[in-house]
């Protein structure tokens, strides 16, 4: 429930039926979200009794659990955050994390955020830590990271790999009591992904090497693909090879000889718009449309078929029977084509083929020009050839 202009609460119940009896479960909210600030408070209570499923042990079961948070901007000078949790378990064990952190942007070349975390456990009894993060990201998929603490550093530079397909890698080095050495590279293709692995702590050294894929079948086609971990779609382009494919203008494939590519990772049930690069397709093919918007269901496919007209587009000179080009802006038409005469009588039409007749509204009255024979090259300047009546 939102109350202006104060914040939304909200309230929550749960009842639960077991060999132990019945059980309940109760949790209030409230948050507040503003311009430059926000908080949030929930509280949650069970009882003894209340059970849920895959919750057996007491040292797991929580009878109690507060959440408090707030955060705050300073415009270009970061922003800033406080969070406190405190957990009780039916065995009476607790633990309370109290935390804080800033952040700030350095004119979008790096990212710096310092943090302190102070917790209390039953068991244990208390830790204090404190530390920063650094992150300098370079080039569109890479960066550099560095994490220092109390606790040891981290230190991380990574590339992704391109989402249409290529190479990505990853060097990892950290000190403390995790202290280890890892480098990494990996391979997306549109048939799957594998990763290369090297790994050293402890003294010791490990290597392993992973693949993942799918097969898909659809149409009545199996195409061998990415794993799928969300909704994809079968683009199809009729017998035009390697046109680049676009995700809401993002590269993510290109078709293959026939003219297909399955592209994975679509937000399903929701519009994704799907589009390729006119520039690759020829010119004398018609495209009515180079985008399409498709809705996936979870692993689910959709069908993205572009239409593709093959089309025989030319020029025809047309002269009249002493030699003489056709009057220009004279009307030129040919069934439910139309156009019109140009300089020196060069009429360009959309679709030639062989045996279509013109039919010319020239000064002295309309002429008609055949086309016997067409010439197997793009774009072909046919002619002169006299307009008759």
């Amino acid at each position: 429930m939102v109350m202006v202009p104060f914040g939304e609460f909200s309230l929550a119940a749960a009842s639960s039926h077991g060999v132990k009896g019945q059980g309940f479960l109760y949790r209030a909210a409230f948050a507040r979200n503003g311009p430059t600030w926000n908080v949030a408070f929930s509280y949650q209570r069970a009882s003894r009794d209340y059970r849920e499923i895959g919750v057996e042990r007491e040292s797991e079961r929580i009878v109690e659990q507060i959440q408090a948070a707030g955060g705050i901007t300073f415009g270009r000078m970061g922003t800033a955050g406080l969070s406190y949790t405190s957990l009780t378990y039916a065995d009476g064990q607790r633990a309370q994390v109290l935390s804080g952190n800033y952040s700030l942007s350095v004119r979008d070349r790096a990212f710096v955020s310092v943090y302190a975390i102070h917790s209390r456990f039953s068991e244990t009894g208390r830790d204090t830590s404190l530390g920063f993060n650094l992150t300098v990201p370079f080039g569109p998929r890479s960066s550099a990271y560095l994490q220092a603490g109390t606790d040891g550093t981290r230190a991380e530079v990574r590339g992704t790999p391109p989402v249409s397909g290529g190479w990505g890698y990853r060097l990892a080095n950290s000190t403390g009591n995790n202290g280890r050495q890892q480098a990494e590279a990996q391979w997306r293709g549109d048939v799957g992904e594998m990763t290369a692995q090297v790994d050293h702590a402890g003294g010791q050294t490990g290597m392993r090497v992973t693949g993942r894929g799918g097969l898909l079948i659809a149409d009545g086609a199996l195409f061998p693909t990415r794993q799928m971990e969300s909704g994809f779609a079968v683009v199809r382009v009729p017998d035009q090879a390697d046109v680049r494919v676009y995700q809401e203008n993002r590269l993510v494939g290109r078709t293959n000889a026939r003219g297909t590519a399955i592209i994975p990772d679509l937000r399903p049930y929701e519009v994704n718009r799907l589009s390729i690069s006119a520039a690759d397709i020829p010119i004398d093919v018609r495209m009515p449309e180079d985008q399409l918007l498709v809705v996936p269901r979870y692993r689910g496919a959709v069908n993205a078929r572009f239409v593709a007209i093959q089309e025989h587009p030319g020029t025809i000179i047309v002269v009249m029977p002493d030699g003489k080009p056709v009057e220009a802006g004279s009307g030129v038409s040919s069934g439910a084509e139309k156009s019109f005469v140009g300089n020196e009588g060069e009429v360009f039409l959309q679709n030639l083929h062989a045996g279509m007749v013109l039919t010319v509204d020239a000064a002295g009255g309309p002429c008609h020009v055949r086309l016997d024979a067409l010439p197997d090259q793009v774009l072909p300047t046919i002619g002169p050839l006299p307009c008759v009546r």
